[in-house]
């Protein structure tokens, strides 16, 4: 182990836990002391500010280095020599039959259209769309909205590369500034100036960059500890340094896994074997004494009770064997993440795999170990327990995009990101909802094996199941709407002589506008109906299968009228009294069509479902 310490070059890049051991070896058998000589200054030179002068009064003045180092008569061999691994009267027979499959169908696409019209909209209106996503902003830019299909395949290899790139995206919204905005349009530089004040101001921006830190660094093959390490170098964390337990937890956690590093490549921290040679007590003194000095070094304090205590101060030498116990559950973690990247070398070289089991093995043990370091209670360091909470959150849902994207389950990585982006930004930026749209439609679309899956992918996020609930959510909606379901009520018959009016029950399928207000959880609507197509619905609830129907015209299904319309809570159910004007059409029988010739008109109360065909217009709820 002491030929480790052999090249005076690499002195700084060894751990702490072999430099205690080192400093030992040379404590003199008589004088119970370290000779300081070129080589012990070595081991602590980086300790210290540069061109520090390393003498016998400078070390007596930590309490745990005090009395440990005498001056040596002579200089000695260079201590550090050698480096350590680190990682109207028309034909519509077909119209009647198929109208319902028709607006539908067309509703569909023209609101596929207007998504994308609606995504290149948004990438002017939201700069912070431009940065996640680059490579589909630059496209969808530079083709018309109706053109989508012609370029699908190209918008989906740009989709995959923003999403492979996703981590990247997430650091660069660090850098939106309100005069991006597009004519410094007053919502957007809102928007971006809270984006900018949650970088500059709130220290949960020091988890949001670590987990980006965690994809991109999991990506290039870095351990837990060399992602610790850039973490705490990163610009985020300095920023907040003076004023934030997180980041000096996350400076002082880095010290500690530093100090723990092992030269083994096949590990990232010593073995349980190794940390019990340092417990003795003056092993415990050295190493300690230089994590104290350390920590003067890098000025770690914390706020406990209102005021700011350096770390550093509450270091004492009667409490070493304490902070062993600290040490002891670090390594005893750090044991399985060693045996994982050991596991995952091992495979490596055997072109083999790395498995979800592997996955989980790592992302538990990972977590843990960090959770275990920023634990400082055996320091009287308490951090909240809700803190450590959203640090391990973000940790797991950092891994765990870099494991969807490796595994291309794009749309779980989008999952992920949405959970880390609620337990940091969430509270400064009020427009995820649009960040998860779009990047779960990108996930869908690049995850899509065949058209038709492509097709559900589009018509999902165009026009989502559960669009009903919108009535309920916002404040006003207006749309093009149907219901379709069952009616009671009476009907005025204007062929009869007598007995004009008539109880009757049946199929309602009424199609028109209806103008929707949020009530509580349930809605009520003022609906305008155009048509109604209940009786070609009803002949097609008993036959889907035949192709032939009746001659019908246009007129045959016009039914003008009104009506109010309750929505049901939770359910897309809606209950109804209604007043038209025909339809002519009555019925379908045996290929037949029973068509009125008089004008007729009805009223009824209806039970059905709510069919939301085109969205017009939506006030969102004021909060």
């Amino acid at each position: 182990m002491l030929v480790l310490l052999a090249h005076t070059g690499y002195a700084q890049q060894t751990s702490l836990y072999y430099k205690a051991m080192y400093l030992e070896a040379q404590r003199s058998p008589v004088t119970h002391k370290i000779p300081l000589d070129e080589s012990t200054k070595d081991v602590l030179r980086e300790l210290y500010a540069p061109n520090t002068n390393i003498t016998v009064p400078l070390l007596d003045g930590n309490p745990l280095l005090k009395d440990q180092f005498e001056d040596a008569p002579g200089s000695g061999v260079s201590a550090l020599r050698q480096p350590l691994a680190a990682v109207g009267g028309l034909n519509v027979t077909n119209l009647a039959d198929g109208l319902a499959k028709f607006l539908i169908k067309r509703s569909k696409e023209e609101l596929s259209v207007a998504f994308f019209q609606g995504f290149k909209d948004d990438l002017k209106k939201y700069p912070e769309l431009k940065v996640l996503f680059p490579n589909t902003a630059s496209f969808i830019e530079n083709i018309e909205a109706y053109n989508y299909a012609s370029f699908l395949q190209t918008l989906r290899e740009g989709f995959q590369a923003d999403l492979m790139s996703l981590p990247t995206g997430l650091r660069n919204l660090r850098t939106l500034k309100p005069a991006m905005c597009l004519d410094g349009n007053k919502k957007c530089t809102e928007r971006l100036a809270a984006i900018e004040n949650f970088f500059e101001k709130n220290e949960l921006s020091i988890l949001y960059v670590a987990s980006t830190i965690v994809m991109d660094s999991l990506q290039a093959g870095a351990n837990i500890a060399d992602i610790l390490h850039a973490i705490a170098e990163d610009e985020q964390t300095d920023k907040f340094q003076d004023v934030s337990n997180i980041s000096n937890a996350v400076l002082l956690a880095d010290i500690f896994s530093g100090s723990l590093r092992s030269k083994d490549a096949d590990r990232v921290w010593v073995t349980r074997t190794e940390l019990k040679e340092l417990k003795n007590t003056d092993r415990l003194k050295l190493f300690f004494g230089m994590i104290l000095q350390k920590c003067v070094l890098e000025d770690i304090k914390f706020n406990v009770n209102g005021n700011n205590v350096s770390f550093a101060s509450l270091i004492k030498a009667e409490d070493t064997q304490r902070y062993y116990t600290y040490l002891e559950t670090i390594v005893s973690a750090g044991t399985e993440v060693n045996q994982v990247v050991k596991d995952i070398r091992t495979k490596k070289a055997a072109n083999e795999k790395f498995t979800s089991d592997n996955y989980v093995q790592y992302l538990n043990a990972s977590v843990d170990a960090v959770q275990l370091l920023v634990n400082l209670e055996q320091f009287k360091i308490t951090i909240p327990p809700a803190q450590l909470q959203n640090i391990t959150t973000t940790l797991r849902s950092a891994i765990s995009v870099y494991y969807n994207i490796r595994a291309e389950n794009y749309a779980s990585a989008i999952s992920n990101v949405f959970i880390i982006v609620d337990h940091t930004l969430s509270s400064s930026y009020e427009h995820k909802d649009k960040i998860l749209r779009y990047g779960a439609f990108m996930a869908s679309i690049v995850q899509a094996e065949s058209a038709d899956q492509v097709e559900e992918a589009i018509e999902a996020v165009a026009l989502p199941a559960g669009s009903a609930s919108i009535k309920k959510s916002a404040d006003w909606n207006i749309a093009l709407n149907a219901y379709l379901g069952g009616f009671t009520g009476r009907e005025y018959l204007a062929e009869k002589v007598t007995d004009r009016w008539k109880t009757m029950r049946g199929i309602a399928a009424p199609v028109g506008i209806a103008i929707s207000h949020r009530v509580y959880t349930a809605s009520v609507t003022a609906f305008v109906s155009v048509l109604d197509i209940g009786a070609v619905a009803s002949y097609r609830l008993d036959d889907n299968t035949s192709a032939d129907l009746p001659e019908l015209k246009l007129q045959n299904i016009f039914a003008p009228g009104g009506g109010v319309i309750i929505g049901l809570p939770r359910w897309p159910v809606s209950i109804g009294y209604m007043w038209q004007v025909g339809p002519a059409l009555r019925e379908i029988s045996d290929g037949s069509a029973i068509i009125s010739s008089k004008v007729n008109q009805r009223q009824y109360l209806f039970v059905g479902v709510d069919i939301p065909l085109l969205n017009f217009y939506t006030k969102p709820r004021n909060k």
